[in-house]
């Protein structure tokens, strides 16, 4: 009796101190996730002026469940690199009390939350936000936020009604063997990876010489007062012109005006972090793509009982563990980045203090979906060897073979691609000029001040 009662205390010691750690991490995520809506949301006019404290609460309400929803999709970009990087403190400090809170509990208790919280953000919170902005309560009612509420949940429950009865007729008609409700409730959702990774790379700064830009800009000075040139729409042009050169001139002085190593070094090791990473990214898919040819590698599907902090999961230890986040990282910076340069997202792009709350909306569906599907792709492009837990790792098409090689075969093609595009002869050319001079710069510096000491000397 004892002993089930020391068992049944330390599983409930357990839970509440995982639940605790849950919170903390949530709340850090909250606080980041509000920070950035802040600096991104335009408070318009109506939002301050309105006399109707009843807009002002739905604006409150659902700027508060975007942000919820962008903490999770945080907490989803960061679920991997947190995972390897907790296997890899285990294996290094067995026997420390300072990590023993890190389990394999825990960390399966992360998946399962974001999983689940990822299903409710996006078929719950975020339509309710939408619907919640755009409602007016049912006519007839009295006027309040409890009678748009109801409008909003009666309009959500219809629409559920119509995508439950639209994804049974399509699963009947797929695959009527297994065309089950409860079949179509468990692939209802699969969080779909994309291959929007488009590395990006800094542009090219041509070299502008500040002689040419004066020499310009005293010809049009000269010929904007003749007389040959009287005409309104010239000398508009001509004015146009001049207030270009003089703006790219400023831009050449603050360039200037910056510290040296700033001006002469960022931008080149910038640039071949971006080549290196994506070589690095494209290896690896490469290699995962051979692995599966092979046999060598399962396929990304739940196969043995997960335990935290056994066995590393890199070949190189903790080294490798740090390269994988590292590219996980940048593969989803990089295809956030691609995933706004597509021509439909570019009018919800975010801007500072310039985003409408039906805007912020959007941005949070794109950004929890993409976020959701980060793990499965990083898994099935074999950037790590980190199993999915939880739901992502019982997504069917997982084990489909064929799809898998096909979505490897494509992203090493595009990143390819991208890679000789992007990196051609005269960005080479240029950043080797541009590391050569700073080397030359830096080495210079010293050489001057290595002559300089010696007469210093001999002059005291």
């Amino acid at each position: 009796m004892d002993v089930d009662a020391d068992v049944r205390a330390q599983s409930f010691h357990n839970t509440v101190r995982e639940n605790i750690i849950f919170l903390l991490l949530y709340f850090l995520l909250y606080i980041s996730s509000y920070l950035l809506i802040a600096k991104c949301y335009r408070k318009d006019r109506d939002y301050y002026c309105t006399v109707d404290e009843d807009e002002a609460t739905v604006h409150k309400i659902s700027l508060w469940l975007c942000t919820a929803v962008l903490a999770v999709s945080l907490g989803a970009t960061l679920l991997l690199p947190v995972s390897i990087i907790s296997n890899e403190i285990l294996i290094i400090y067995p026997d420390s009390h300072y990590v023993q809170w890190l389990n394999s509990s825990l960390i399966q208790g992360l998946w399962n939350h974001v999983f689940l919280f990822s299903n409710l953000s996006l078929f719950v919170f975020l339509p309710f936000a939408y619907f919640f902005t755009e409602s007016e309560g049912f006519v007839g009612n009295k006027k309040g936020v409890m009678s748009r509420v109801y409008e909003t949940v009666v309009v959500l429950c219809l629409i559920g009604i119509l995508i439950l009865g639209l994804a049974y007729v399509l699963l009947g008609l797929t695959d009527y063997h297994e065309s089950s409700f409860f079949t179509m409730l468990s692939r209802l959702y699969s969080p779909e990876s994309r291959d929007d990774v488009h590395t990006q790379s800094i542009p090219m700064l041509q070299p502008i010489y500040e002689t040419l830009f004066d020499d310009e800009e005293q010809c049009i000075n000269k010929t904007s007062t003749s007389s040959f040139f009287e005409t309104g729409i010239l000398k508009q042009n001509l004015v146009e012109r001049l207030i270009e050169i003089q703006f790219q001139l400023q831009v050449l002085d603050q360039q200037r005006k910056t510290w040296w190593v700033r001006r002469t070094l960022l931008y080149p090791f910038a640039i071949l972090a971006l080549f290196f990473l994506s070589t690095t990214t494209a290896l690896l898919a490469f290699q995962n793509t051979l692995e599966l040819l092979i046999g060598i590698k399962a396929l990304p599907l739940i196969t043995r009982q997960f335990t935290l902090g056994i066995s590393s999961l890199s070949k190189l230890g903790p080294t490798g563990a740090v390269v994988e986040v590292i590219v996980i990282l940048y593969v989803a910076i990089t295809s956030t980045v691609g995933l706004y340069g597509l021509p439909g997202v570019k009018k919800i792009m975010p801007q500072p203090q310039g985003t409408p709350l039906t805007h912020l909306i959007a941005n949070c569906v794109l950004l929890l979906i993409h976020s959701s599907a980060l793990p499965l792709l990083s898994r099935i492009l074999g950037m790590t060897n980190f199993d999915l837990l939880g739901d992502f790792g019982h997504i069917e098409w997982l084990g489909n073979f064929r799809l898998l090689l096909l979505y490897n075969f494509i992203f090493v093609i595009s990143v390819i691609s991208c890679l000789t595009s992007k990196f051609t002869t005269s960005v080479r050319n240029e950043l080797y000029n541009k590391l050569r001079s700073s080397f030359r710069g830096i080495f210079g510096r010293q050489y001057k001040e290595s002559i300089r000491m010696p007469f210093s000397a001999k002059n005291k």
